[in-house]
């Protein structure tokens, strides 16, 4: 008989800037019906594809963790939403330490100091050199170390290959 490895839920990756919206009971009619579970009015989209047509659907976030969980063979549904939230806040996280490098160069002494819509500049430009600086697979290797302080020395060492004084400069930041 075989014998099933113990999954573990990864702890949660904290974020400094990064606030997950609220989730509200008070649903807007947003006029989207996911397309597997068939709930209307979807607030919180989970994901997406495309149909054999090339047609778009959406579907809710409960489909989406499901869909990891069926996907990644993962038995706790628990242990699919911890590992698909994480696929995100790794993301954040490299992001919130290119906003601590972008506050470190240019002499900001708070957040809150910088407008809201750069902060959403930033994210972009974050998010397209996370996915120059690590492939696919490293993502997922790093997605499944468990200690954030492991994670972000990792980041560390790559971020450290970059002059972020001439890159934000090279932006218009």
């Amino acid at each position: 008989m075989k014998k099933n490895k113990k999954e573990k839920i990864l702890s949660l990756i904290v974020l400094k800037y990064y606030q997950t919206p609220n989730k509200t009971d008070n649903k807007e009619k947003s006029g989207i019906v996911c397309a597997w579970c068939l709930e209307k009015n979807i607030v919180n989209i989970g994901g997406g594809f495309y149909d054999e047509k090339g047609k778009a659907h959406q579907i809710c976030e409960n489909c989406a963790v499901l869909r990891y969980r069926h996907d990644y063979k993962i038995h706790s549904l628990a242990v699919a939403r911890a590992r698909r939230r994480r696929i995100f806040d790794i993301g954040y996280l490299f992001n919130e330490m290119m906003i601590d490098k972008y506050i470190k160069i240019k002499g900001i002494k708070d957040f809150s100091e910088i407008e809201a819509g750069f902060i959403d500049n930033i994210f972009i430009k974050g998010t397209e050199l996370f996915n120059y600086l690590f492939c696919k697979e490293e993502k997922i290797k790093i997605e499944q170390i468990e200690s954030q302080k492991d994670i972000e020395n990792i980041f560390q060492k790559r971020l450290a290959i970059i002059d972020f004084k001439e890159y934000f400069k090279k932006l218009g930041m």
